[in-house]
């Protein structure tokens, strides 16, 4: 969350993204699919982080850091599918892909909004809107005997 530690890749429009303090989730997306990015931006609330969604036309073909996961095989056959990133190396240099990425470099409270921001917008694309218990919502339920 400090100022300047979050950076903009090139060929990124400009006004778009958040500025440079790394609090929020990128959701990018292909524009060709725009429901499936408008239930990621109606999944923003209370416990979650800010998101910033980002279309981004022609599968990426302007913009090569919008194609750095798994989602680009995706958007190659017109299947549409998103990135849910906090930016990596764009918000983390110094620890993305090294050593230092360990579990303990984690902001958990951020890891826990960013899985409720995206069950709840799977819960949406679903028809099934789901309401992510917040963290003092009690114990898990019980298993009946003999459940696995």
């Amino acid at each position: 969350t400090t100022p300047g530690c979050q950076r903009q890749p090139a060929g990124l429009p400009p006004g778009v993204g958040a500025g440079d303090v790394g609090d929020y989730l990128a959701v990018v997306g292909d524009a060709g699919h725009g429901g499936l990015l408008a239930a990621f931006r109606r999944a923003a609330g209370p416990g979650r982080p800010p998101v910033v969604v980002l279309p981004v036309p022609d599968a990426g073909g302007a913009l090569p850091a919008a194609r750095r996961s798994d989602h680009a095989s995706f958007w190659d056959v017109g299947v549409g599918a998103v990135m849910v990133t906090d930016t990596a190396d764009f918000r983390a240099p110094a620890r993305y892909h090294t050593a230092r990425d360990t579990a303990d470099s984690l902001d958990v409270e951020f890891f826990v909004g960013a899985t409720r921001l995206a069950a709840v917008a799977v819960g949406d694309l679903l028809g099934a809107p789901l309401r992510p218990a917040s963290p003092r919502s009690g114990p898990a339920p019980s298993r009946p005997p003999g459940a696995p």
